[in-house]
């Protein structure tokens, strides 16, 4: 499990608690890094933590999952979160893509630069209505490649 800008690593921990066997929570601020793993220490759970910027170059690291939670706060990390998912879609190992936003006014920007990536067109066959009904406020989009052709789901 990776997650993209962890903050204070609610959802690394509960990925963690609930026994995933690798979780790595990243971000830019290295307080959230430090606020994660003492929390992580506290509860006996493991939690690699590490520095990303995903407005960087630096390629995605590695994993299985990958989780966005509350991060569009402005349009550029919208856009740059919509590049990264459509990167993990890209990169062999993610399988599935899990995208949660509580309605922040800067949804449409990732919903548009992730269409514009042509997640819509790489085998992601309900992948367009999906993006329609996220922009409509539905809260969460998963894209997940596990089960033979890809497939995706807003709730």
């Amino acid at each position: 499990y990776l997650e993209l800008g962890c903050g204070t690593g609610l959802i690394s921990l509960t990925v963690a608690k609930a026994g995933a066997s690798h979780v790595l929570a990243t971000d830019v601020s290295h307080t959230a890094l430090a606020f994660t793993m003492a929390a992580a220490h506290d509860q006996d759970l493991d939690v690699e933590t590490r520095f990303f910027d995903v407005l960087s170059e630096a390629p995605l690291p590695c994993a299985d999952v990958l989780i966005l939670s509350d991060l569009f706060v402005t349009d550029e990390l919208a856009r740059a979160y919509a590049k990264r998912v459509t990167e993990a879609l890209g990169q062999h190992g993610f399988r599935r893509i899990f995208v949660v936003d509580p309605g922040r006014s800067t949804r449409r920007t990732f919903l548009d630069a992730l269409r514009a990536s042509s997640v819509a067109h790489n085998g992601f066959a309900a992948a367009d209505e999906c993006l329609e009904l996220a922009r409509e406020g539905e809260r969460l989009l998963l894209l997940d490649t596990e089960e033979g052709a890809p497939v995706s789901y807003c709730i």
